[in-house]
């Protein structure tokens, strides 16, 4: 079994026809096998989510309430780390960032949290000769596991929002 080191030559293009000394594989071929590694680490993560999506749990109304408050408490309780971490980045300041990116958040999830029970309810529509004899009405049915990709920009609304719009739907997220 060969380990690779975590530190890499200085010479970072050496090229050896056999590549049985991790030091001599050329640097795609390191960094595609560590891409590999860590591939199989998110399919391994997305096969758990969609496990679970698949027990049901997650349709049930109070269960996506009590993800969205736990994580309006996880944004709540990160504020601080959250707007320097942007400041770090960007050099944003964190009362911008507050402002602009985090409250946003924060009244997102409350707005969620207010209206998921009407929005998740079936709808029902007007009836056609066609359907005459059923009750005719439109049905909300999440498909599984969603992933996240987001810009530089605004990187905590960017991805707060959509994953705070993500679990209000019955989806989960990587």
């Amino acid at each position: 079994m060969t380990v690779l080191r975590k530190s890499r030559p200085q010479i970072p293009f050496r090229i050896s026809p056999r590549f049985r000394d991790p030091d001599a594989m050329p640097i795609t071929v390191f960094y595609l096998s560590l891409l590999l590694k860590r591939a199989m680490a998110f399919h391994d993560v997305i096969s758990a989510q969609r496990d679970y999506f698949n027990t049901g749990e997650t349709k049930k109304i109070e269960t996506r309430k009590e993800l969205l408050r736990t994580l309006k408490k996880a944004i709540q309780e990160n504020e601080e780390l959250l707007c320097d971490g942007v400041y770090n980045d960007l050099k944003r300041k964190q009362k911008v960032t507050y402002n602009l990116e985090v409250s946003s958040a924060l009244a997102e999830i409350d707005y969620m949290i207010d209206n998921i029970a009407e929005w998740a309810a079936p709808h029902y529509v007007e009836k056609t000769f066609l359907t005459a004899l059923d009750t005719p009405m439109i049905v909300k049915d999440p498909k599984g596991v969603v992933l996240i990709v987001s810009p530089w920009n605004y990187p905590v609304s960017m991805v707060l929002l959509p994953m705070i719009n993500i679990l209000a739907a019955d989806l989960l997220l990587v």
